[in-house]
């Protein structure tokens, strides 16, 4: 293109940059358009409306704007007595240009010296034509000329397409979402995968290029991963389903690690900039101002969604500043160049950024995990790495976003006022914390990483991610001097507790033991409590009441001595266990109702399950299954509310115990049933074997006796592993009068008699699945709902009544992307194919639909 000059006249620059005709009828489409009927519909919808003049189609390069404009202006094509115009301003280099092609697009042929709504009025004041503007957002400052144009030809329509909003009164902003894919980590059925729109694209469009490509069960997995980590933008799916001829699903997915350099080698026939992924962002990016800019480099770093108060944090922060402030030396702050809540707003309206909803915290009405997060698609996320990293400010936001959730961990002031909130918070939040613990293993001070790592232990534990905690603690523990006696006894006390839970009992006590000689000599008692409550907890799971007691009394002490009503609620359900064993059941509930007391106090949520969940198996130990329910149940609704995830698949499992003592075989399936998957999830290895051994004693209720006898014999190498055979099993052991107890013991002493070889505890689990799945019994709730959250609740009842994804996303103030994610996880949890069918299910229950 010849360069300009500001100065240049408009009609010179006319002259030498615009074609005698500007504006044509629809251009013609040769691929097929998919996934997007409810959007067609929305838009068709708003430009039949007489109210409705200026529309906007926003979103991201590559999402499909135009295409859907297309689409929509083909649909209504008949209902404008002049027709559809299409102009595209893709090749348009100055926004002073736009009076001129407007003109031309409405039927003006010379744009002379009167003025523009003058000259509209004379030859098109009674044109009723659709006018589809493509490509609008590097021209804005020509936006005002859209309503001139509009008020001087009232029969007018604008289609607009941008990925920036024009902010014009009177301007109804469509965002155009990425297509809607399958979780990769919850896949429903190939057939299901296969209707998913961001799938069908990828398939039609690999199809075309390799016409042998078919979507089957073997590669559907790695289809729908692709379209996760592709976002579901159309182009980059395009992009991507073009190297089908060359490359098979699970290759191509092995290779979309760095996303950018494989998404190339677009149709030669579209623009420039639309040929590789990297130059759809890139175009985008160009348009930011420099402060811009540096505030989405910035933001890049960020790993998943993200609150505005850690944007504020980290956007302008200086890691530097807070290594300073850490060690109490003076660092001036530089002042922001740009209102961080101002730049975040222009980055979402120019579509590098949103709104996301998230669906954790549900714990009570304050929680965090209400807060609605930022988020970047990962595509945009990896090309604002790479500019990071070209900007050499890569280590410095690195550093300011791991002192950002370090902070976070530690603020006394959440996690004292109520931990399941810090739980909410880091639950959604993980991500982040996972980056973070990366950046500081690899490149952060060496403290930093174990500090943060210990902080996290209670978390890890309470929400099910035990595994993945120790794997941290570990590595933390490796790299880490033991110059901080203190901290390295609190990550080794955390890591104990990752150990017990995943069933590696000894491993578990040697990490309590170093902690306490750690505490010990350095005279920190916190370190010592939090060591010897670890052990005196494995002392109760292997029944050496002595020790138990020992212990607990020590921790009693200890905990009077500090006043540490959270630990004093530890030691005492330790110390009512240890009593409960030794037969002195009346002063384990003194001890229990003592220990509630205290966890009520501090509102330890999680204690207060646990505690509940011991009241409930003793109170059974006593014959006294109805009240026993009453407070196994209570447990349950309480590790619910707080998202324990290891509390309700412990309880769950003794539910089904419990129902089996009551002689409801049916009952004691569905608690199996519901149980087993958090089991699997948790993998805590006593409530693996419980849960297997459970739905073993059921298989011989109902005469399958073979079954139960295997299932039985897979659990024995684990106990052995763990040293404690059935015999020892203080669980399986504590009451004579549980004739379900008797019933496994009895298995146990049978299974030496097999022949058949013994199943591997996965193998187990997958022939439980299937046993408890075989029919079903009463469920505990007649509610077909049940399965859902709340959240899924409240889609589900304007799913009911007819709403699109879209309706529903505006109704609940949550982006579209979620909504349609929502209303995936309904219909999976449903067993439903549709959503006809998923408010049939309902409607045959007579739920009401509210």
């Amino acid at each position: 293109m010849t360069k300009m000059s500001r100065s240049d006249p408009p009609q010179a620059i006319l002259r030498d940059h615009i074609p005698g005709q500007d504006s044509k009828s629809i251009p013609p489409v040769l691929t097929s358009f998919l996934g997007r009927e409810q959007e067609v519909d929305l838009v068709c919808a708003l430009l039949r409306r007489t109210d409705v003049r200026l529309i906007t189609l926003t979103g991201p390069g590559g999402v499909g704007k135009t295409r859907l404009a297309l689409a929509a202006a083909s649909a209504v094509s008949s209902e404008f007595d002049d027709g559809v115009r299409f102009v595209s301003l893709v090749t348009v280099p100055d926004h002073r240009l736009v009076p001129n092609i407007l003109a031309r697009a409405v039927g003006v042929q010379e744009f002379g010296a009167m003025p523009f709504a003058e000259q509209l009025r004379n030859v098109s004041a009674d044109t009723e034509t659709l006018l589809v503007i493509d490509n609008f957002e590097h021209l804005l400052l020509a936006a005002p000329l859209l309503i001139e144009l509009l008020v001087a030809c009232p029969r007018l329509t604008l289609l607009v397409t941008s990925r920036e909003r024009l902010r014009l009164s009177g301007e109804y902003d469509v965002p155009v979402m990425p297509l809607a894919f399958p979780d990769p980590e919850y896949l429903p059925p190939p057939a299901q995968v296969a209707i998913a729109p961001a799938v069908q694209l990828f398939v039609e469009r690999a199809h075309s290029v390799n016409p042998a490509f078919r979507l089957t069960v073997a590669n559907a997995a790695a289809v729908a991963a692709i379209c996760h980590r592709l976002d579901g933008l159309p182009l980059a799916l395009e992009l991507a389903a073009a190297r089908s001829n060359h490359m098979s699903p699970a290759m191509l997915l092995a290779r979309l690690a760095h996303r950018l350099p494989l998404l190339t080698g677009g149709p030669r026939d579209v623009p420039a900039r639309l040929q590789t992924m990297h130059d759809a962002i890139s175009w985008s990016y160009n348009l930011l101002d420099p402060t811009e800019q540096r505030l989405f480099r910035r933001l890049a770093v960020f790993a998943g969604g993200f609150t505005l108060e850690a944007a504020e944090a980290i956007a302008w922060s200086n890691g530097d500043e807070w290594i300073a402030q850490e060690h109490h030396l003076s660092s001036p702050l530089q002042p922001p160049l740009l209102s961080v809540i101002d730049g975040i707003a222009s980055l979402i309206d120019k579509s590098l950024m949103q709104w996301v909803d998230v669906p954790y915290g549900s714990h009570n009405e304050t929680n965090y995990g209400a807060e609605p997060h930022l988020d970047m698609l990962e595509t945009i996320r990896e090309f604002g790495k790479d500019r990071l990293a070209a900007s050499g400010e890569e280590d410095d936001s690195r550093l300011a976003h791991f002192a950002y959730y370090l902070d976070l961990a530690e603020d006394p002031a959440l996690s004292e006022s109520d931990e399941q909130l810090a739980f909410d918070r880091m639950e959604s939040d993980q991500a982040n914390l996972r980056a973070a613990l990366a950046w500081g293993l690899e490149c952060g001070p060496s403290p930093l990483a174990l500090r943060l790592a210990a902080r996290l232990g209670p978390y890890w534990l309470c929400r099910g991610h035990q595994v993945e905690g120790r794997r941290w603690l570990e590595r933390a523990l490796e790299r880490a001097s033991i110059e901080d006696s203190g901290l390295r006894a609190a990550a080794l006390s955390a890591l104990g507790n990752l150990q017990r839970h995943l069933g590696k009992d000894a491993l578990a006590k040697a990490a309590w033991e170093e902690a306490r000689s750690l505490g010990c000599a350095a005279g920190n008692r916190h370190a010592e409590l939090t060591a010897v409550t670890g052990l005196s907890a494995l002392a109760v799971d292997v029944g050496d009441e002595v020790a138990a007691t020992e212990l607990s009394e020590v921790i009693v002490a200890i905990c009077r001595e500090l006043d540490d009503r959270r630990g004093l609620a530890v030691a005492l359900h330790n110390l009512g266990w240890a009593e409960a064993s030794m037969g002195n059941t009346a002063r384990a509930f003194e001890l229990f109702d003592e220990a509630l007391s205290h966890a009520r106090a501090v509102s330890e949520i999680c204690g207060l399950a646990h505690i509940h969940n011991s009241i409930g198996n003793l109170r059974a130990e006593q014959g006294e299954f109805e009240i026993a329910l009453v407070w196994l149940e209570e447990s349950l609704a309480i590790s619910r509310t707080a998202h324990d995830h290891r509390g309700v698949s412990e309880t769950t499992v003794d539910l089904g115990w419990l129902a089996l003592e009551m002689g409801d075989t049916g009952r004691a399936r569905t608690w199996f049933a519901q149980g087993l998957p958090g089991v699997r999830q948790v993998n805590r290895q006593r409530d693996t074997i419980f849960a297997i051994e459970g739905c073993a004693v059921l298989a011989a209720a109902e005469g399958q006796r073979s079954l139960a006898m295997r299932l039985v014999d897979a659990t024995v190498a684990l106990r052995v592993e763990m040293a404690l055979p059935v015999e020892d099993d203080p669980r399986v052991t504590a009451s004579g009068s549980f004739s379900a107890r008797r019933a496994l013991r009895q298995l146990a002493g049978a299974t030496s008699s097999l022949t058949a070889p013994t199943w591997s505890l996965e193998e187990a689990l997958r022939q439980v699945a299937t046993f408890v799945s075989m029919s079903s019994g009463p469920t505990p709730s007649s509610d077909p709902l049940g399965v859902l959250s709340v959240r899924e609740r409240e889609v589900f009842a304007l799913l009911a009544q007819g709403w699109t994804d879209r309706q529903i996303s505006d109704a609940l103030y949550i982006s579209r992307r979620t909504a349609s994610k929502h209303v995936s996880a309904i219909l999976a949890k449903l067993g439903a194919a549709n959503r006809t069918e998923a408010i049939g299910i309902s409607s045959s229950n007579n739920i009401p639909h509210q």
